[in-house]
């Protein structure tokens, strides 16, 4: 599991946060994603999707998988699982990062969404996902060697960087919202927001408590 959140986390390279977009806007023309917010969720849903194949490739069912859809043309052997278990998981992340790094460039230099080329970063899901999809399947024709060098170099320094960046916007978060719910409370006097603010400090210490024990049991 360690493995598939450090090669995950590889993609700071091309994006800090929100990676992705969703399956279903990919799937329905009708279904029109506008607005940031909508952006964000797309993107952050794509990166969900990358994340579940990726975790999926970490045993034989995933790459027996892979093997039925390209009819046996893509045939991963190699000793003790490796192609489907670590270098697997890192072509999965690749293909992502490869696939932001490409935005990236279409969209540099767009500074707002009433730029033309701002349609690559808020819409074109289609063929997004349909690029995101043939990016994913050519890293399983790249060498192992690549993805070994890879893994131990340009995933190690992506994720170091990428905890540090999830981390400060965390804290950021973390600190608007209760500012937020103070400033409320004391505008307002009401006891929701205190209590919301006190409620939700004490929750995610107790999920942290959880999470810690099960980190231990399980």
């Amino acid at each position: 599991m360690g493995v598939v959140l450090g090669c995950m986390s590889s993609q700071f390279l091309s994006c800090l946060a929100s990676l992705g977009c969703s399956c279903c806007c990919a799937a329905c023309r009708s279904f029109k994603v506008s607005g940031s917010i909508g952006t964000r969720i797309s993107y952050a849903g794509m990166f969900l999707l990358n994340s579940t194949i990726a975790y999926a490739m970490t045993t034989s069912w995933g790459i027996d998988l892979v093997k039925r859809i390209s009819w046996g043309f893509i045939s991963l052997k190699c000793p003790e699982g490796v192609c489907y278990g670590t270098l697997a998981v890192h072509r999965m992340c690749f293909s992502l990062s490869l696939w932001h790094v490409i935005l990236g460039l279409l969209t540099l230099g767009v500074e707002d969404s009433r730029h033309p080329r701002a349609v690559v970063q808020n819409g074109l899901w289609i063929f997004k996902f349909l690029g995101w999809a043939v990016l994913a399947v050519l890293s399983f024709v790249i060498p192992n060697g690549f993805f070994q060098f890879y893994s131990r170099y340009v995933a190690m320094v992506g994720a170091g960087v990428f905890l540090l960046v999830q981390l400060v916007l965390l804290v950021d978060f973390a600190y608007n919202l209760a500012e937020g719910c103070i400033d409320r409370w004391e505008q307002t006097e009401r006891p929701l927001w205190r209590n919301l603010l006190v409620g939700g400090t004490a929750g995610m210490y107790v999920a942290f408590l959880a999470m810690t024990i099960a980190d231990y049991l399980l």
